[in-house]
């Protein structure tokens, strides 16, 4: 089963001092993983102690932290086309061993915005952490068909790669994607890629870092485009 929603808030002090869990249960296929979230109501902190599913944009009113703990797994989903800005205003806090998954939003082939992480003071991304954005953007094509997205790759015997930060590779009848938006602030989505027999791989998410200290990246940070399908006609890579 999956797991379920645990919610601590407070407004004066915090005593509990035990363990969270929030985890699917086990069984031939996992189930996923609950939310869970401890809150000063007071001072707008906010701890993400365990492993966590997906936090939609809708399940907050508002985004702005002023201590954001991040203990768990997390992935960060924004909704109708909209950017999704997590703002703290004092510290931020990655645990080791941390995967922060940033998602994207689109409602047509050329309004996708993916999450900004605005941050004050000084942030460490800690060496076995991580913040993706891999296959978050612009869907591939079906079956002989073009992906989404501006840079969509072409798809009709074979499948075009996906473009955005670079062009996608032309395959045989399917055109690659060209570029577009910006490599100094991005929100803009990968575009998806075209499909062959099989379809093409979504294109990489959008990240975006700022912080008023220093940023200190020792872990990883990806957004790469998801491979096509396989097949004996050629597919397409999404653009990261």
């Amino acid at each position: 089963g999956y797991g379920g929603r645990i919610a601590i808030s407070f407004s004066s002090s915090n005593t509990y001092s035990g363990s969270i869990s929030v985890n699917g249960g086990s069984g031939y296929y996992t189930g996923g993983d609950g939310t869970a979230f401890i809150e000063d109501t007071i001072n707008s902190d906010i701890t993400i102690p365990a492993n966590n599913s997906t936090w939609s944009a809708s399940d907050r009113s508002s985004w702005k932290f002023r201590d954001l703990t991040i203990n768990g797994n997390v992935t960060f989903q924004p909704t109708s086309a909209t950017l999704l800005t997590i703002s703290s205003s004092r510290t931020t806090t990655i645990a080791s061993g941390v995967t922060i998954t940033l998602g994207g939003t689109y409602t047509t082939n050329s309004n996708g915005k993916g999450v900004r992480l605005d941050f004050t003071g000084n942030v460490t991304l800690p060496t076995t952490s991580t913040i993706t954005a891999n296959g978050k953007g612009y869907a591939g094509g079906s079956y002989r068909t073009s992906g989404s997205g501006p840079g969509a790759g072409g798809g009709v015997w074979q499948g075009g790669g996906g473009g955005y930060g670079g062009s996608g590779n032309t395959s045989g009848s399917g055109s690659g994607g060209g570029t577009y938006g910006s490599s100094t602030a991005p929100t803009d989505l990968g575009s998806g890629g075209g499909a062959g027999n099989n379809g093409g791989g979504a294109g990489g998410g959008a990240i975006r870092i700022t912080t008023t200290g220093t940023l200190t990246v020792s872990g990883t940070i990806t957004s790469i485009g998801a491979s096509g399908g396989t097949s004996d006609c050629n597919y397409g890579g999404g653009g990261g």
